[in-house]
C-alpha cells in the first residue's frame, strides 16, 4: 500500500507538526519592525536636524511629554498634533530649515531641532529623541571613588 503525504496529516502521536521555525520568524519580523526602521537621534545641547516630506506624517518619540514651539510663518504649513510623549508632523508644503523648540512639560528642558520639508523621501517614518543627559544621571555615580 502506498502512503501519501497529506497537508494536514498527523505524525505517529497523533498531532499535527507544527512548524516553530516560521512562527519565530514572522514573530521577530512583527515585533523588530518599528524598532528596525526607527531613526534615533541624541540631544546634546547641539540642534536636531530632521526632514520631512511633504503630505507624510513623521512620528517623533520623546521620554517624556513636550510642548512644541513653531515657527509663525510656518503655522499654516505644518499640522502638529502633541499626544503625551509622541509629536506627529505633516508637512503641507516645503520650506527650508526651519527652527522648533520641543520643552519638557516634566522640567522645562528645551530641545532645539532644525525641521526642512520638502519632496525628497524620508528613511523612517518614526524618529526616537533621547536626551544624553537624562541618560547619563539615570547612571550611578561613584563620587569620584575608585570601585573595584
Amino acid at each position: 500500500m502506498e502512503r501519501t503525504h497529506k497537508k494536514n496529516s498527523k505524525d505517529r502521536n497523533g498531532r499535527r507538526p507544527r512548524n516553530w521555525c516560521k512562527f519565530f520568524i514572522v514573530l521577530f519580523f512583527m515585533s523588530s519592525n518599528v524598532v528596525a526602521f526607527a531613526d534615533r537621534l541624541e540631544w546634546d545641547k547641539v540642534p536636531l536636524k530632521l526632514d520631512l516630506e511633504v503630505g507624510t506624517e513623521r512620528f517623533v518619540h520623546f521620554s517624556f511629554p513636550v510642548d512644541v514651539g513653531v515657527p509663525d510663518n510656518l503655522v499654516e504649513n505644518v499640522r502638529i498634533q502633541v499626544v503625551g510623549n509622541s509629536v506627529y508632523l505633516t508637512a503641507a508644503q516645503d520650506f527650508d530649515r526651519q527652527r522648533f523648540l520641543f520643552r519638557s512639560r516634566a522640567d522645562g528642558t528645551v530641545m532645539v531641532v532644525d525641521i526642512k520639508a520638502d519632496t525628497t523621501a524620508v528613511g523612517s517614518e518614526h524618529v526616537y529623541i533621547h536626551e544624553t543627559s537624562r541618560a547619563q544621571s539615570n547612571q550611578p555615580k561613584n563620587n569620584g571613588l575608585l570601585l573595584n
